[in-house]
């Protein structure tokens, strides 16, 4: 009798172990869906899932976000499950997307530009693959059968016991914490905590806690950065800081034979939308693809070795750049993030001496949070998308033709000098045109992205062209300092169908690390004077004090960290990644933050050398990017 009844406890037992394991599939479901979604954001994007730590962090991120959820009645976890496989989706194809783009993760200051979205519509669009079904796919499948089993149960008399419940749940928070941490901490004793303190590489803070504890940490150091601990520079620094300016002004104040060579004078500034600068120069089929701008290269100084400098700002970054000669934040866009600070710009020392500042931008005066910040660098007057005659779209707006051409007839009707700042748009991904401007006979090219891309930046050189026309006949280009440079890269064609072959390179050589950061930069002077190719390296941070020195206008305590690009000594371009070139050597940092996982070229020779020899300028690389984020940071300007 007593063996029946231990029998019967016994089958009961394995019958409620049973029942509960099944009443829990759901969860293991929820943890194995995540896991396949992180692996395909991985393969998508070709950064590290398949090592053991990878696997580890991502089990442990997903039962840490995901445990309090077994602590729920059936019904519940079912509701709270599918809203969480919902929200990881949406992360996952959202990461994917931005990747594809800007080569990195989103960040939480990059979700603050999220109401720019339904304005690039037509671009992420055009980064969606057939593939990205497969992130969704489970969706069409969960929900239904969550809501039906949900409708079920609801009013079943059957009700799991609460402490079963809390076991599973605490196993699941010391298991989470467990697989999460370990590897982490294996990171921190090896090379210490400053990947998580500086954020060099959003990548590199990846690689090591995996896409959910990525967005843990954006999260985390947001709100320590900018509600709980908002960064606060120390006296020290900020002496140290007062310092480096004070030497660098006197740096600054270097002449040169063009000194004042354009004193007076208009300056005009055209921003090409993704021009790079690999397109100057070349022909495909036996067609120029910029025969204005090689034309203009004749009488102007072009600078061969000229780059972008920008980061996740993209657009407003160059801008900020060019005009603020400081160097972006590593996350979100100053535009964004900063806009009430105080800065010295081109625009506020050209005001001191009686020019008026106009920015010309055919788009929405929100983008980038425009209308306040070029209100805030001293610009006198923004002319948007509403104050444009209607003309041909071209691309997502007024094309660059008729945007170049109705800011000349406004600057005719200014009284004294003007400052001219044009944001080019016609060029923009994915370099979708009319037809009618697709004048280009590409070949083998035509109908790619990289076709089309050559085809958007021949439309915008005719557009440069028709340009200096106008300028001509309405007797300005002799009176005025006439700009052009690329803001960024083209984005999606960084590893590309054609442009390697159209270069004559190898993907493996340093000439092709460089070009993703190379943009052209040609500034005509009154008189072509000065007219040639140079050949120092510089970056946008440059442009302000290069065209102040041909003004004649000398730097008067202004916070600027770039130099005039005709002082060819000890020139450092540096890139927000930590990668920079002077001129000897090339470094390009890893997307892992760690200085000797990075490759030194030696430029002369174009081969690489011992990282040790890139070494002291790293260091001084760093040292500028710090002093550019601790005055942005700290608002010292104002101060």
């Amino acid at each position: 009798m007593g063996s029946t009844i231990s029998e019967g406890k016994f089958k009961k037992v394995v019958r409620d172990f049973i029942l509960f394991i099944l009443r829990n599939l759901d969860y293991g479901i929820f943890i194995a869906l995540f896991m396949v979604k992180v692996y395909i954001f991985a393969k998508y994007t070709g950064l590290v899932f398949v090592k053991p730590t990878m696997i580890m962090v991502s089990i442990g991120s997903a039962l840490l976000l995901s445990f309090w959820i077994l602590l729920l009645p059936r019904t519940y976890k079912l509701i709270f499950l599918m809203v969480l496989n919902v929200f990881i989706t949406i992360v996952v194809i959202s990461d994917v997307i931005y990747f594809r783009y800007f080569y990195d993760i989103i960040t939480v200051p990059v979700l603050f530009q999220a109401g720019q979205a339904s304005d690039l519509w037509d671009s992420i669009f055009n980064l969606f693959r057939i593939g990205d079904l497969l992130i969704f796919v489970d969706l069409l499948i969960t929900i239904p059968l969550g809501i039906y089993i949900v409708y079920k149960v609801r009013n079943s008399k059957v009700r799991s016991k609460f402490t079963p419940r809390l076991v599973l749940s605490a196993l699941a928070f010391v298991i989470g914490y467990i697989a999460f941490t370990t590897p982490v901490n294996h990171y921190v004793t090896q090379y210490g905590k400053n990947l998580f303190i500086n954020n060099w590489s959003n990548v590199s803070v990846y690689n090591v806690v995996g896409l959910l504890g990525f967005h843990a940490h954006d999260s985390y150091k947001y709100l320590q950065d900018n509600v709980l601990n908002k960064k606060v520079i120390t006296a020290a620094q900020e002496e140290f800081v007062e310092k480096w300016f004070q030497k660098h002004q006197e740096l600054q104040k270097q002449k040169t034979d063009y000194f004042g060579v354009a004193k007076d004078k208009n300056v005009f500034i055209f921003q090409a939308e993704a021009f790079q600068n690999f397109v100057i120069g070349k022909s495909v089929n036996g067609q120029e693809i910029t025969p204005n701008l090689n034309d203009l290269m004749k009488e102007s100084m072009y600078f061969e070795n000229f780059h972008h400098q920008v980061a996740q700002g993209r657009t407003s970054d160059a801008e900020f750049l060019s005009n603020v000669s400081l160097y972006p934040v590593s996350t979100g866009s100053v535009y964004i993030r900063f806009a009430g600070n105080e800065f010295n710009s081109l625009p506020m020392v050209l005001k001191n001496h009686d020019y008026t500042s106009i920015a010309f931008h055919s788009y929405e005066p929100s983008f980038w949070n425009r209308y306040a910040m070029y209100k805030n660098i001293g610009i006198d007057e923004f002319v948007s998308k509403e104050d444009f005659t209607p003309g041909e779209v071209v691309g997502w707006t007024l094309g660059d033709e008729g945007l170049l051409s109705q800011a000349i007839d406004k600057l005719v009707k200014v009284d004294g000098n003007f400052y001219a700042f044009v944001v080019g748009l016609s060029s923009h991904h994915p370099f979708t045109i009319a037809e009618k401007y697709k004048t280009l006979k590409l070949g083998s090219y035509e109908g790619t992205d990289f076709g089309n891309y050559l085809q958007s930046l021949h439309y915008v050189d005719y557009a440069i062209g028709q340009t200096i026309k106008k300028l001509k006949q309405e007797g300005l280009w002799n009176e005025t300092v006439f700009v052009i440079y690329g803001d960024h890269d083209s984005g999606t064609l960084k590893s590309t169908e054609g442009m390697t072959e159209l270069l004559g390179i190898n993907e493996g050589e340093l000439s092709y690390a460089q070009i993703t950061r190379e943009v052209p930069l040609f500034i005509h002077l009154p008189d072509n004077q000065g007219a040639g190719v140079y050949s120092q390296v510089g970056g946008q941070i440059d442009l302000t004090p290069t065209l102040m020195h041909f003004l004649g206008i000398e730097v008067n305590g202004e916070y600027f960290m770039g130099e005039n690009l005709l002082n060819e000594k000890n020139r450092l371009t540096v890139f927000r990644d930590l990668s920079f070139t002077d001129g000897e050597v090339y470094y390009d940092s890893s997307l892992d933050g760690i200085f000797e996982n990075g490759v030194c070229y030696d430029v002369n020779r174009n081969n690489k050398i011992d990282v040790k020899q890139c070494e002291k300028k790293y260091e001084q690389a760093m040292q500028q990017l710090e002093i550019s984020d601790n005055v942005i940071f700290g608002n010292l300007i104002k101060k």
